[in-house]
This record gives structure tokens, sequence and C-alpha cells, in this order.
């Protein structure tokens, strides 16, 4: 311990003074007993080491402001933001630092915009502002509380651009969840300063909605935009149906417009849609994914004919639609405009970061022989469309795998099309003789309009008509809605009337659907049946999904009970669930004080109504209202349908019919066919179920029977009353399945036979639904599935 002794002594002058000045006698004497105490001592001076050490460690981290991307990691994670660089994306290896800006930090930022956690500043460590080949993946999590719902959109994915304007929100940005939490994710080729923002709380309209409905002959207006935001026509920011221009222009049409999230955030429910989609899709392309969710809500107004508006990627959909489904019927002309259907170079990313991305426009102005104003221009009308396109840019792009489908392609003979386009690009852009021509033909005056060429915009056999403007503005020209309103013309056909009433030379469409029913059916057998395990259903699974009632869409189980809706077993909506059911593409049934229905692509809302039935649908409520022992039945507009005689009514819809039926009778509207109970002698029939196959109405009764109706004659004929199912009945395969409280009886469709084997049931059935293939059977113990055995 020398070397201890060694330090006292060249330090005790020191204390000396101290203790002549400052009188420490007290200090001396305490650090001597600590002097006494060696090994204290020596642990005392470690610790001051150690911490020194610690502190300049702690230092050089937190001074160290930025955390590092390597372009090798794919995915670089801190706190809640991942980043996610693809293979690629830059032509060298590109390095970003990540910088936190708080509200402590950067007030500005967050004072200016609602932000709800910190910004990151993502910068590259060069210095040079790179637009990526292909599109960077950011993800951020944010608080749960936030999230608000499947079908809502009230978070974004944001970013501030470099010369601190207001922010923007990543175009096509999506909600999702998984392990970690709930994110919101936006794919985008340049890097900011970026984070999550909140919206006003709005639940996401998805598929065709009525903007404007007439009573009109005429075919019904649909318009299908694009890129360009004020496509859809409305005049003010609130979206008001009573003011937009195409209702204004088309005064006397029925005005819809068919709503997906190009540019909107995209809620969880519909990119979870997306994610289901693409698993079972080679192209996985949004395209294909809107082409079928744009046929389908074609089938769902089936009733309706549509003349169609489409513009750009919106005219792609239609299109793609089409090829995809030759069997849809309901267009009858269709009007593109600026579709570019053999693609556009204005979203082709590896021109615009080799070309044009930043880089000073006084210099491009000399290389490519361009007026500097025109070159600002370019710069910033490709980077918007860019941006707007950034999950769809690599299907629009010329020669696309999806584009390639349309080389041979060709319109139904029963669907008049005609291409719209303009005669220039946007912003006073013409690059004509300039070294950017051969790159981007669409910014040539008289080739292009900013978003097509005209080589692009048609299809063999497929007439090109432009329109003095760029793409953003022709179609608001006198000139484009007149020349609309003449290829959109309608000449409604009248049926001259005839003096002799017994003699028609027409036939309704009612009676032309009724024609096939015209055939006497064989009767179903029945002679007898015993209990026992059948061989045709058989138990697959039990699921564990919540609530006492069911129906199923597009084979999403729907459950429903005091402790809300479900979906698959994932809940949808809080509080109870009353009269569940299958209707037209959705589900409806009652909540406390409203009416809904849902479906994957839109949710709608009524005013409660208290009456014996309800049917919710995306058009409104049908409703059956009991006056002593007659039932009426009411459209959602209020009109009388019906009259049926009974002690209560139902409405329901099955195999896309919607039929109402009480104890004594039914009634399918579109076929205008009503049916009688049988009167049969010291027999009380009463319905409690009903369906549609081919050319038969087929029932269960509430005293055990089954009862069925040839369409054609409409006779009845009723059987093995004590022996049938009396809760439900449904098709299922080569089957029909009638429901009891703890059995199944099985009707043999070909033989037309009830066979002799009843199902036994281990539990009582409180109800039941079918998705086409399988058997749903709800307990109070959980809901059993069977499968139905095939011939």
């Amino acid at each position: 311990m020398g070397f201890l002794k060694k330090i006292l002594e060249k330090i005790s002058p020191f204390f000396t003074m101290l203790k002549e000045k400052l009188k420490l006698n007290k200090v001396i004497e305490f650090l001597k007993s600590f002097y006494k105490r060696k090994v204290l001592f020596i642990l005392t001076i470690s610790i001051v080491v150690i911490a020194v050490a610690l502190s300049i460690l702690l230092s050089r981290i937190l001074g160290k402001n930025a955390i590092e991307i390597n372009p090798n990691q794919e995915i670089t994670i801190i706190e809640n933001l991942h980043v996610n660089i693809p293979k690629g994306a830059f032509p060298y290896e590109k390095k970003f630092n990540l910088i936190p800006l708080t509200k402590d930090s950067n007030p500005g930022i967050f004072s200016s915009a609602p932000f709800i956690d910190v910004v990151y500043d993502v910068k590259a460590a060069d210095g040079k502002t790179d637009f990526s080949y292909v599109p960077m993946t950011f993800r951020y999590y944010f608080p749960a509380k936030y999230f608000l719902g499947i079908d809502y959109n009230n978070v974004a994915l944001a970013y501030i651009p470099d010369d601190g304007s207001a922010f923007r929100v990543f175009p096509g940005c999506y909600i999702g969840y998984d392990e970690k939490g709930y994110f919101v994710e936006a794919k985008s080729f340049h890097s900011s300063k970026i984070g999550v923002v909140a919206l006003t709380p709005k639940k996401q309209e998805l598929g065709i909605k009525v903007l404007v409905e007439k009573l009109s002959p005429e075919p019904a207006i649909l318009i299908v935009p694009g890129t360009d935001r004020n496509f859809k026509g409305y005049f003010k920011s609130d979206e008001s149906s009573d003011l937009n221009f195409w209702s204004v222009a088309f005064s006397n049409r029925t005005i819809m417009l068919y709503n997906y999230p190009l540019y909107e955030v995209r809620s969880k429910l519909y990119q979870d849609m997306v994610t289901d989609y693409f698993k079972r899709s080679e192209l996985k392309s949004y395209i294909e994914f809107e082409a079928e969710r744009l046929a389908s809500e074609l089938k769902r107004f089936k009733n309706f004919k549509f003349d169609i508006v489409a513009q750009d990627i919106g005219g792609l959909i239609v299109t793609y639609t089409l090829l995809l489904h030759p069997e849809i019927d309901n267009i009858r002309r269709i009007a593109f405009v600026s579709v570019p259907f053999k693609g556009t170079n204005i979203s082709n990313p590896v021109y615009f970061a080799s070309l044009l991305y930043g880089k000073n426009p006084s210099a491009l102005s000399k290389v490519y022989n361009l007026d500097e104003n025109i070159v600002s221009s370019v710069q910033t009308h490709i980077f918007t469309y860019l941006e707007t396109v950034n999950t769809y840019w690599n299907e629009i792009l010329p020669n696309s795998q999806l584009l390639k489908k349309f080389e041979n392609f060709k319109f139904p003979d029963s669907v008049k099309v005609v291409s719209f386009m303009g005669t220039r690009p946007p912003l006073g852009i013409d690059i004509t003789g300039s070294g950017l021509a051969k790159f981007y033909p669409e910014l040539i005056k008289g080739q292009g309009d900013g978003i097509v060429s005209t080589d692009s915009a048609t299809l063999e056999g497929v007439q090109l008509v432009q329109i003095d403007g760029d793409a953003y503005t022709f179609y608001s020209k006198s000139e484009f809605i007149e020349k609309l309103k003449e290829f959109f013309t309608f000449d409604e056909i009248k049926v001259p009337e005839y003096k002799d009433d017994t003699y028609r030379e027409y036939v309704s469409q009612t009676e032309k659907e009724k024609e096939v029913y015209l055939s006497k059916l064989i009767p179903y057998r029945f002679s007898g049946a015993t209990i026992s395990d059948s061989i045709v259903v058989e138990p697959e699974e039990k699921l564990d999904y919540p609530g006492n009632q069911i129906a199923i869409y597009k084979s999403v189980v729907y459950t429903g009970g005091p402790d809300g809706l479900f979906a698959n077993g994932t809940k949808l909506m809080d509080g109870p669930i009353l009269n569940l059911k299958e209707t037209f593409d959705g589900v409806s049934f009652r909540m406390a004080n409203e009416i809904y229905f849902y479906s994957p692509a839109i949710k709608k809302k009524y005013n409660i109504v208290y009456v014996s039935d309800f049917l919710a649908t995306a058009e409104g409520v049908y409703t059956a209202v009991q006056a002593g022992e007659m039932i009426s039945f009411w459209d959602p507009r209020g009109n009388k349908i019906v009259d049926l005689k009974g002690q209560y009514g139902r409405i329901k819809v099955d195999n896309n019919y919607l039929i109402f039926y009480t104890n004594k009778q039914i009634y399918v509207p579109k076929l205008e066919l009503l049916l009688n109970v049988p009167q049969l002698e010291n027999k009380s029939i009463d319905i409690s179920d009903a369906i549609i196959y081919k050319n038969e109405v087929l029932s269960v009764t509430r005293s055990y029977g089954f009862l069925f109706f040839d369409i054609g004659t409409t006779e009845g004929n009723y059987v093995g009353e004590g022996w049938i199912g009396n809760i439900k009945i449904h098709h299922v395969a080569n089957y029909f399945l009638t429901i009891g409280k703890n059995f199944i009886t099985i009707v043999d469709i070909p033989e037309r036979r009830v066979l002799k084997i009843i199902e036994k049931l281990d539990f009582d059935v409180i109800n039941s639904a079918t998705d086409g293939k399988y058997l749903y059977l709800v307990s109070k113990d959980g809901i059993y599935k069977y499968k139905v055995r095939e011939y």
C-alpha cells in the first residue's frame, strides 16, 4: 500500500492549506479514517472510476441522436418505426439515419400537424435526396386507443415535405395488426420527416354508393374514379351528394359512385380482404382485386342497367372486370377517360429517379433544352402522380403482366365503348423536341394529356376522342359533357298498345322468369324413418364463436348475441345483437336503437322500427307489419308490396330471392308468385321456414311436416308430418336438410324422397345456417360444423 502513502504525502500541503484557510479539521480526520480502512477506500476509488467510465460511454451514446439504416439490412427497427428498404431500391449502397423529433425538441412540427407520437426524420447519410427504384416500406406502431374499429381509417402515416410545408398523408397507406400491436404502413419512393397523424373518425365507404336516385327508365350513371380526386365530382369538401358535378350534368339520371381506396387511407377491414385475396392470386394485383369487387357490386345491383364513366386506373378496373366476368350483362355503355390501356411512363420510378428527381431545374433546362419552369412543372407532375399510385405503379407500366392480358381482349358486342383523352399535358408542360420526349410521350402536346398518350388510350375497335385540355380539366369542359350525353343517349323502347286486351304480342319480364317453372313435379316420397347416425352428415369441428344467432355471407360466419357482432369469432361491434340474418350482399340485424346492414364493403344504419319482422339492405329496410289476421309487407321507400293472411310474418333472402311468408301464405316478389298453404281436413299447417330451389318452393311446418310447391302450377304437397325438422330448412349439396330441436331430417333431391335415417344430435339447436357446403348448428355451448357428403 506504499503508493497510497506517496499520494497522501504529495497532497498533504494542500490539506494543510485547506486546514489553515477553511478550518477543515473534521474533513481531514474523516479522510484519515478512510485510509485506516484501506479496503473501503480502494472500493470507493473503484466506484468513482467506473462511474466516470459509464458517464463517458453514456454521453457518447446519447450524443449520437441518429440511428443508422444499413441497406444490407432489409428491415431496421427503432422503437415504433420499422423501415424496409428492398434490395435494389437504389443503384448504389445507401444509408439512412433516423433522427427522432419530439414535442420538446421540435414544438413547431406538432403545433401545425396532428401527430400523435414521435416524428422521425429519415435522412440519407450521404446527404443526397434520391428517389428509390422500388418503394420503401414504413411501418409505424401507434397506441391502441386510436384504433376505433376494422372499418375506420382515422389513423394515417404522414410526412412533412423538405420545404417545410403542411404535412401530407402517404396515399394508399393502410392500418394493420400483428403481434406487436396496431400499425399504419405506407410505401414510398422517398424519405422525409415521418409520423402518425390522427384524422377525423370516419368509417370507410367501399363499393357502389347511390349518390342521387331518380325515377327514370334511363340507365344509372356509375362513376369509377381514378387518380384525380376531383373526378368524383364533389363541389364541396363535405362531399354532399346534392352538389355533385355528375348529378348536375345528368339531372334526370340515378348517379352512383364506386368507392375504393386508391389514395385514401385503407381500413384494416379493406387491407385484410386484400391480404386474403393475394394469398390466392398469382398476380397479387390491386386492379385485379378491385375488378373482382366491382363484379360483385354489379351483380348486387343486377336490377340496374349502367352507363359507366371511368378514369385512368378506374377504367382499367372496369375493363378487367369484363375480362374476368363476361357473364356480367348489366353494363350498356362505357366512357373511358385518360385510361392507359397500354401503360403510362409517368409511373416509371427508374426514369424519374435517373432523369429528374432531386436535380436542379436550371441545370436540367440546359441538358434537355427546355424552359426552367417547364422542367420544374414536369418534376412536380410526375412526383405527384407516382406518389398517388405508389401501390399500383408497376401494374400500369407499359408491358406489365396485367396489361398484357388486354392485348387480345374485345369488349362484348352488347357494350358500346368510347375512349376520351385530353390534347395537352397539365401545368403548361410540353416537351416536344426535347431530350425527355422519347421517355415521356404522355407529356408531348397533341400526343399526350399528362397521363396517357394517344397510342395507350385505346384498344382495338375502340374509338378515341380528344378534347381540348389536360387529363385533369378536359372532362369538366362543356364539349366533353355534350359528347358524353350524346354517347349515353337512351331511347326508351315503347310497346304499342292493342285494342284487343285478350291478345298480347309481348311477354313481361316476370313472366319470362317464370317460364322455366312450367312443369309438373314428381312428389317427394316418405315411408317412415328411424333415428340413427346418418352417412350424409358428419361432424367436422366445433367452433367457439360467441353468440346465439348466425348468418353466413361469402363464407364468413357472422354470429351475434348479448356481447356483440362477430365475424369468424372476431368482434366487429359491441352491444346486444337481435334478429341477425343473411340479406342481399351482407347481413341484417338490430341493436338497441338502430337497424344495421353490414357487409365487408359497406355498413349502413337505419332508424329502428317496431314491426313483426324486418330485413335491412344497402338500399333500406323491408318491413312486415301485422294488422289483425293480415301481414303487410313494405319496401324501403314506404310502398306496400303485398298483404298476406296469417298471424305472423317473416322476411328472408334465399338463393338471391326475396321471400315474404306468413304461417299461411308465401310471396316471392321477383316472380310475382303467391302460394297458399293447402287446406287439409282436420289438419292445421303453419309454415315456419321456406326456401327456393330451382322450380320449387320448399318449407317446413310447425307440425314437423315437409311442404313443397311446384312454382309452375303453384300446387302444394305435404308429407312426413311428425318426422321433419321444424326450425329451419337448408339446401346443401344434393340434399335438403331440415333442422329440428335435436335432430336433422335429410331429403334426397335427385331421388325426391325423405331418407329413412334421421341424424340424432346430442345437443339442442338454437339456430342454423349453411354456406352451401357445410351445415352450421348453433347450440348454447358453441357452433357445430357438419360436413355434408356429396354424391
